[in-house]
């Protein structure tokens, strides 16, 4: 199939690629940069892109002609500090709406797969399926949720297929640098001292390997319109996972949790159901923590 993929350099959208080249699906790629693809770029058409629509690639996108289009492309949420970050909505509503809007000029109009977020659900105390109410408790998951509703509406009016994935937390070799399992390795590595908060948040990891087969999945089944959780279904100690990290590199590095940092407004316990993927693909997580720590881990080694 012709797959476009916005973001395509991202952490997600990276290694989407690389799992749907294996399929010798080809791809057409929308970026700012494309430092983490460039091993990549015989084989895909890339497009460098840092705009607030896609207005002036229309030619492009309708010449390719995509069977599904894959919008991984967000601006902001990779750390703390942007959650509440409002230029979100302001940048992130308009460039949805362009892709879409050009897509559905297509006679043979594609499948249209958008990128959501746990943070949509808000504040959850049991594992979330896809009919839980969302109650965001951030911009990042009520901007999200917002694009959510408009790509729904839009879709819907317009013929037009498509999914909404909600993945819970993504780890793995080659993850955003801001992001807590990252910075802890690097930080541990370079045998600095290591201060945090309780981590007594429960959270629901799932390995980069898994996150993509599940898209996969989703770009090759006949699938429901609608949303869909990409997560492991399981529920990890957000202190056991680095006690796991520690115990990859050195029992010596030292890592102290003061619950006093603990944040006022995040949730502490983040985890969802994987049911309905499950159900309507032949997905399912492979990994353990065990091992994607230990992979994500030598990867870092290999960084130094």
């Amino acid at each position: 199939m012709k797959i476009l993929i916005t973001g395509a350099n991202g952490f997600l959208g990276s290694n989407t690629i690389k799992h749907l080249l294996k399929l010798n699906h080809k791809i057409l790629a929308f970026s700012k940069n494309s430092n983490n693809i460039i091993q990549l770029l015989n084989d895909i058409k890339f497009i460098k892109c840092d705009t607030e629509n896609y207005v002036p690639y229309e030619s492009i996108i309708v010449d390719f002609s995509p069977d599904i289009v894959i919008n991984f492309a967000w601006d902001g949420g990779n750390n703390y500090q942007d959650v509440n970050n409002f230029n979100q909505f302001y940048k992130n509503i308009p460039l949805s709406l362009s892709l879409l809007e050009i897509i559905n000029k297509q006679n043979n109009k594609p499948k249209f797969i958008g990128l959501g977020s746990f943070a949509e659900y808000g504040n959850l105390e049991f594992k979330a399926d896809e009919d839980q109410q969302e109650k965001p408790i951030n911009f990042y998951g009520l901007s999200k949720k917002q694009v959510k509703e408009i790509t729904e509406a839009y879709c819907i009016q317009n013929n037009i297929k498509y999914n909404w994935i909600r993945p819970c937390y993504v780890y793995g070799p080659g993850d955003v640098s801001t992001r807590l399992i990252p910075t802890i390795i690097n930080k541990a590595l370079s045998n600095e001292e290591i201060i945090l908060n309780s981590c007594e948040t429960i959270i629901d990891y799932i390995y980069i390997d898994d996150f993509c087969q599940a898209v996969t999945e989703l770009v090759q089944s006949s699938t429901q319109n609608g949303a869909y959780n990409i997560c492991s279904s399981n529920e990890y100690v957000l202190k056991n996972v680095i006690k796991e990290i520690q115990k990859n590199i050195s029992n010596d590095v030292k890592i102290s949790f003061d619950k006093s940092l603990d944040r006022k407004f995040s949730s502490k316990y983040i985890c969802g159901s994987n049911s309905k993927i499950k159900i309507e693909t032949n997905w399912t997580p492979k990994i353990k923590i065990e091992d994607g720590i230990k992979n994500t881990v030598n990867y870092y080694k290999t960084k130094i």
